[in-house]
């Protein structure tokens, strides 16, 4: 009976113990990600305001600049030109800077950093809601890819593509009030770069008042660039880009990013061999269709 109550009287200060080393544990495993987590973040910030001057501000903005500083109306586009919603994000820089390149890249890297974050709280929200290990988990995948890291050097729209897509994500898994505005994100992410109009034709499967709401949002968004920048920017932008020669349509369809899964197809399909000392990679045409086959897939 003794040796009963005794096992009895020790049980609880076993398992106090037990939680505690567990605690302990916990506390550790925090701490360390933690640590790995600001290291990660203070890398991401170093390389957002590590970079200069971006090559696509002279492909992209140079219609926007020319209305707003040199006031000459938008005549031409090229087939690859990003939609209304990157010049409605500029706008507002290009009237108080002007031409003055270096101040717009600060500028988009600080847009970049801030959809970049919004993005992150609504994925955390929706996906690790409670504090410790998973949200720092979550935090450190987050700010360590490396294609992030790269648009974010870049200042690239594509971190605001990220913005748009995790708001739309956001609203689809949450309620059922929620799920009727997933659609708009997806507008915005459709005018700043066209590929994400496929996700439209998914919500049209699930619900045709789901995309109808996303259609109405394209077509606000383009009156609106219609208004302030001309027809090519509005509403004759869509028709734009379907009209553009067969060059012009190759050269859009074809287009990939060195970070993308259609650039490692690509990469693989030249065999990683460049032209001389270019970016260029060498690639037999014939093997086009059939790597944009496989990209897409």
């Amino acid at each position: 009976m003794a040796v009963t109550d005794s096992t009895r009287a020790g049980a609880p200060r076993l398992a106090a113990r037990e939680r505690a080393t567990h605690n302990a544990q916990r506390a550790t495993l925090v701490g360390i990600l933690s640590l790995i987590t600001l290291l990660s973040l203070g890398r991401l910030l170093i390389t957002a305001f590590g970079y200069g001057v971006p090559a696509w501000f002279d492909e992209e903005l140079n219609p926007l600049l020319n209305l707003l500083v040199n006031h000459q109306p938008i005549i031409q586009i090229d087939a690859r030109q990003y939609g209304v919603v990157v010049f409605l994000v500029f706008d507002p820089a290009l009237r108080v800077v002007g031409a003055n390149l270096a101040a717009l890249a600060t500028y988009a890297t600080w847009v970049a950093l801030v959809a970049t974050l919004v993005a992150f709280i609504l994925m955390a929200r929706r996906f690790a809601p409670q504090p410790g290990a998973r949200l720092l988990i979550l935090a450190i995948a987050w700010s360590s890819a490396v294609p992030l890291l790269y648009v974010v050097a870049q200042h690239m729209v594509d971190a605001w593509q990220l913005l748009f897509l995790s708001a739309s994500l956001f609203l689809f898994t949450g309620t059922g009030r929620q799920r009727q505005l997933a659609a708009v994100p997806v507008a915005a992410a459709t005018l700043t770069k066209l590929l994400p109009a496929l996700l439209l034709v998914y919500f049209a499967a699930r619900s045709w008042r789901l995309a109808a709401l996303g259609v109405v949002a394209l077509g606000a968004l383009l009156a609106l660039g219609h208004v302030l920048y001309g027809p090519l920017m509005g509403l004759g932008y869509p028709l734009a880009m379907l009209t553009g020669g067969g060059d012009t349509i190759a050269r859009w369809s074809t287009h990939f990013e060195n970070n993308s899964i259609r650039g490692l197809v690509f990469k693989l399909g030249a065999g990683f061999h460049l032209q001389g000392d270019t970016s260029v990679y060498i690639l037999d045409p014939a093997r086009v269709p059939f790597l944009n086959i496989a990209s897409y897939s």
